[in-house]
């Protein structure tokens, strides 16, 4: 017996590109084959054509709502001044297993703690210290922090 091949074609909802409908649903595109496995498939893969359905981009519009509904209430609370010294910290994330997600570096807002400096250069020097995610205090590196109140908008 022979598989029939697909003789209808339609779009993704997802990248719009067009292709074939076997057994009346997306083929499998927008991937790469690296060390044996498909990698980065199109998540419009084996959906319905535009054509047919427009689900997968009303999810997509629904998304993209509440991802503006976040940063919008965000970039709000960056605009007030900052009434306690806090800012932002850029702290490497290191891989975890449960999520399946690689080592990667986030930004965190943290609150700034005064240190004082060496008895030598007198009361007046302070080093902004930090609280790590474990709680020990570390010094803040001041290349790496963006104070709350000054963040670019």
């Amino acid at each position: 017996m022979s598989k029939s091949r697909a003789s209808y074609s339609g779009s993704c909802q997802s990248c719009g590109a067009g292709q074939k409908l076997p057994d009346g649903r997306l083929s499998l595109h927008g991937y790469s084959v690296q060390w044996g496995f498909f990698n980065g498939i199109c998540p419009g893969s084996r959906g319905l054509p535009y054509e047919q359905s427009y689900d997968l981009i009303q999810r997509y519009v629904d998304s993209a709502k509440r991802q503006l509904t976040a940063t919008e209430a965000f970039r709000t609370s960056l605009l007030f001044p900052a009434t306690e010294p806090k800012g932002w910290k850029n702290e490497y994330v290191p891989a975890t297993v449960q999520d399946r997600r690689r080592g990667r570096y986030e930004w965190r807002l943290v609150e700034i703690v005064r240190v004082g400096g060496p008895p030598s250069l007198g009361p007046d020097f302070w080093t902004p210290h930090y609280a790590d995610k474990e709680g020990k205090l570390r010094r803040l590196d001041i290349r790496r922090w963006w104070r709350a109140s000054t963040l670019p908008l």
